[in-house]
């Protein structure tokens, strides 16, 4: 079973990608950005798993 601090972060990553593909779809940031904002979440996470 995952710990609470592994669930916390992959509940964040979710929700952060869920607010980012909002702000896409309601013309909030481009696509390119979206895209740059998804791969820093990707990173960040999995920074997150190896320490």
């Amino acid at each position: 079973m995952i710990d609470n601090k592994e669930s916390h972060d992959l509940g964040m990553c979710v929700l952060l990608m869920l607010l980012n593909n909002k702000m896409f779809e309601n013309g909030m940031i481009s696509e390119s950005m979206r895209n740059k904002i998804s791969s820093e979440i990707n990173l960040d996470y999995q920074k997150a798993r190896t320490v």
